[in-house]
């Protein structure tokens, strides 16, 4: 019924996020990203505590060498674009024919 995660850690996020490139103005060289822990809605309780950062990004570094980088461009494309064509292809076939996937290549 449901299908196994991917080891591809590009995958492991919202798939709006694949647009998210193109809401960018041209010429943009990097995007600043911040990881901030929220507020807790316990009620009496007025802080949060993260703690793993460091294991996390390891974890997350490690997944990407052996789930993106280290495999064959050939087998990444075709799953991210299988990916991208579940995600969007039955609600804008339009989309899935014209998106630009060479961002994911140039990596």
């Amino acid at each position: 019924m449901f299908k196994k995660m991917t080891n591809n850690p590009v995958l492991w996020t919202d798939g709006y996020k694949f647009l998210h490139k193109d809401q960018y103005p041209a010429g943009l060289e990097w995007v600043f990203e911040t990881w901030t822990a929220r507020k807790s809605r316990l009620n009496g309780i007025n802080h949060a505590v993260f703690f793993g950062l460091q294991g996390a990004l390891a974890e997350i570094s490690l997944a990407y060498k052996e789930g993106f980088f280290d495999r064959l461009l050939s087998d990444v494309m075709r799953e991210i674009k299988t990916n991208f064509n579940e995600t969007f292809g039955a609600t804008n076939p339009q989309l899935v024919e014209s998106y630009d996937f060479s961002h994911f290549e140039a990596l």
